[in-house]
């Protein structure tokens, strides 16, 4: 699982599941921001669901790094009491997928902006459409500017 935005997996995954286009509306800066709003058709313009994933997140036990996700461990009154790692080695096949899905095609937000750290602020919108062979950012990027300042009293 790679940060790294791979065109032709995002867009085989989104064939797999007849999705045709993704709008993904991002926002954030200073530390601070990620994924507002996904949105995927089909063809026709109808609305897809895709699913909600956990989190991959890197678990480091006795000088190993393992990659997986959080997940519920116990619910006591419809809360979540606390959580377990599960590697990816141990998810079910069709969960992974969808990590993996959602990865490739959220990665052309990430693979750019990362944790979105930095002095910056930018807001915009990544489409990926397969009918039409694109994969593109708009955004609006504001930077802070910083200026030297003396003054003698």
């Amino acid at each position: 699982m790679s940060d790294t935005f791979d065109k032709k997996a995002a867009f085989d995954g989104m064939t797999k599941r007849g999705i045709n286009r993704i709008e993904i509306h991002f926002s954030g800066g200073n530390d601070e921001g990620g994924i507002d709003q996904i949105q995927a058709t089909d063809l026709e313009g109808n609305e897809i669901v895709i699913p909600d994933t956990p989190w991959v997140s890197s678990c480091y036990e006795n000088q190993t790094v393992t990659k997986g996700v959080w997940l519920p461990n116990q619910a006591v009154d419809a809360e979540f009491q606390n959580q377990k790692f599960v590697p990816l080695s141990d998810l079910d096949e069709e969960v992974l997928d969808n990590i993996n899905f959602r990865s490739s095609f959220e990665n052309i937000i990430y693979g750019k902006y990362y944790t979105f750290a930095g002095d910056y602020y930018v807001e915009g919108t990544a489409i990926l459409d397969v009918s039409e062979n694109l994969a593109k950012i708009t955004a609006q990027e504001s930077h802070q500017e910083y200026h030297d300042v003396e003054e003698s009293f």
